[in-house]
C-alpha cells in the first residue's frame, strides 16, 4: 500500500482506539511517504501518550520540517520539549505556534504550564486571565477545556499565595467540568 492509504487506514484504528495498530500503520506510512506531515504528526502524538517521548520528539521535528506553518503542531513540539524539562524550548516553541495561530487556547494554556513550571506564576495569571473570564461568559456546563485553564490558573494564584483567588478559580473549574 502506498503512504496515504496506510495512513488513512491509521487514521481510521487511531480513532476506534487501537493505539497499537494505529501505531504500526503510521510508521509504515512515513516509511512508505516520509513527505506525510500528518503521520509524522499523528505518530508523534501516539508515542508521547505512550511515554516515548525521545521518538516523540522525532516524529515531531520531522513534521514541523514538512510543515512549520501549522500552529497546534507546535504545541505538541511545545508540550514534547516540556516532557524532557526543556521549559525554555518549549516556551519558545508555544509562542511560535502563536505566531501562527493567535488566540489558540490550547497554545495559550500550553505556555502557561510550561510557565508555571518555570516559575514564573505571574506571568500565567496575566496570560490566562483574559481567556478564563471570557470563557467564563461564553462557556456552558461541561467544558473540560475551561476546568482545565482554570485549574492552570488556581495554581498559579496559589504559588503566588493568593489563595482566595486559588479557591475561586478551582471552584470555577469544578462546576463546568
Amino acid at each position: 500500500s502506498n503512504g496515504a492509504t496506510l495512513l488513512e487506514i491509521a487514521c481510521s484504528k487511531h480513532q476506534q482506539g487501537d493505539i497499537n495498530t494505529a501505531t504500526q500503520l503510521y510508521q509504515q506510512a512515513v516509511q512508505a511517504d516520509p513527505n506525510l506531515h500528518s503521520a509524522w504528526r499523528n505518530l508523534g502524538a501516539l508515542l508521547r501518550q505512550q511515554g516515548k517521548i525521545k521518538e516523540s520528539r522525532h516524529c515531531t521535528e520531522q513534521a514541523l520540517k514538512l510543515n512549520s506553518s501549522d500552529g497546534s503542531l507546535w504545541g505538541n513540539y511545545g508540550n514534547v520539549l516540556r516532557d524532557q524539562s526543556l521549559l525554555e524550548e518549549s516556551c519558545k516553541a508555544f509562542r511560535e505556534g502563536l505566531n501562527r495561530a493567535p488566540g489558540s487556547r490550547g497554545l495559550l494554556q500550553g505556555l502557561a504550564i510550561s510557565l508555571g513550571r518555570r516559575g514564573e506564576h505571574q506571568q500565567v495569571v496575566e496570560l490566562l486571565t483574559p481567556i478564563a473570564d471570557e470563557a467564563l461568559t461564553n462557556s456552558g456546563s461541561g467544558d473540560n477545556a475551561l476546568a482545565e485553564l482554570l485549574l492552570e490558573l488556581g495554581n498559579a494564584h496559589h504559588a503566588l499565595g493568593e489563595k482566595d483567588r486559588a479557591l475561586q478559580r478551582w471552584r470555577e473549574g469544578t462546576h463546568g467540568a
